[in-house]
Formats: structure tokens, sequence, C-alpha cells
């Protein structure tokens, strides 16, 4: 299966993953995928989301806000129906908007990424930050409405991983790779990926279907 989850967690049937997730109390919408080794603590995820490979998702977190027509004279979706008495509707899926977040992401405790908003490899999200805006990878983001406070690397190291992208590599090779040093680090896996054998392709399994 390698799937582990909380008793509490909530997933849509169409839930989508890679071997090797970790999901505890969460509950979430559909058109929702995990990539290899990612992990989410506890919180709330919309439609329409994919998380990467090598994720890291702390406690309460909300990813994904809902659909209000800031327009309108009111927000409130009883005025967005036409049926009479009106149905509210709170997932329109003529207003969904992906929420995409790359590889080895981290996201602190008590974090909103809003929808519409994709977060690059190995960036930062703090603990309680509004993410309302693109985050660049490798970036740390910080506050509400959450800013850029720095980068983990200089910009050469940056465009040096996202070439690397050790994620597409085979976990197992990676294993075997010493972290202490990034730019030893950087040569090996840029290695590994000159053999097209060495790439890590699983196939997405889904939930209902376990």
């Amino acid at each position: 299966m390698s799937l582990k989850y909380n008793k509490e967690f909530k997933p849509h049937d169409n839930f989508r993953y890679e071997p090797e997730v970790m999901l505890g109390k969460v509950e979430m919408h559909g058109g929702v995928s995990f990539g290899f080794s990612s992990y989410f603590n506890s919180g709330f995820i919309r439609s329409s989301v994919m998380v990467g490979r090598y994720c890291s998702i702390g406690r309460n977190v909300i990813i994904g806000s809902g659909a209000h027509d800031f327009d309108a004279i009111s927000t409130n979706p009883f005025f967005q129906v036409n049926s009479n008495p009106p149905k509210i509707k709170f997932s329109d899926p003529i207003k969904r908007i992906r929420v995409e977040i790359e590889n080895d992401v981290w996201i602190g405790d008590n974090s909103y990424i809003m929808s519409g908003v994709k977060i690059g490899s190995g960036a930062i999200i703090a603990a309680g930050a509004v993410v309302t805006k693109t985050v660049l990878p490798y970036s740390i983001y910080a506050g509400v409405p959450a800013r850029c406070i720095g980068m983990r690397f200089d910009e050469e190291t940056v465009s040096r991983l996202i070439e690397a992208s050790f994620w597409e590599v085979n976990p197992e090779l990676i294993r075997r790779i010493d972290i202490a040093q990034i730019d030893e680090f950087i040569e090996s896996v840029l290695l590994l990926r000159a053999d097209d054998n060495n790439f890590f392709k699983p196939s997405y399994r889904r939930f209902d279907q376990l």
C-alpha cells in the first residue's frame, strides 16, 4: 500500500499518491495528489492541489481557499446560484484554481496557502504565514501576507540545485550520497542523471483502489 495515514484522515476517493506518503488528521476535497516521501501532519486541503515529492507539511495547515466573487454585491454563495430556493455550493468546479507545491518544500504549522499559488522547490514557509502569491525556489517566506525574507542558498547554488533536481532520481541511490557537502552532493546527482535508468518513475495510486 505504501500509504500511512491517521484514523482521522478524510480523503476524497480520487486522492492520488506515489508510494511512501504519510498523512495525519487531514481532510481533503477532490483532485489532490501527493508525491513520494511527502507528509502532512494535520489540516485541510481544498480541490485541485498538487504536492510534489519530499514535502514536509506541519500542523493545522490550510491549502487552497474558497471561491468568492469580490465584485458582486455579496460574497455569500446564496447570491451566486439561480435555483429557487437556492442551493448553496461551496465547491464550484468552475472556480477551482490549482495550487502547486513543488518538491522538497517545508510548510510550517498554522500556515495558509491561498488558491492559485505556486510554491517552488526547496522553499520554506514559516509557521503562521499566509501565502498569497508565487514563492520562488529555495526562498524563505514569512508573515501576513507572506513575503520573502531571504534565500536558503546563493543564486548559483540554487540554479545548480534546480538543475540537479534530486527528487527525480531513484531514492535508493540518493540515500547513498553524503549530504554534508552541498557541492559534492549536486555533482553526484548530476552524474546519476546521466543514466536514464536512475530516474524514479513510480505509478500513482488511488485511495479508492486500496
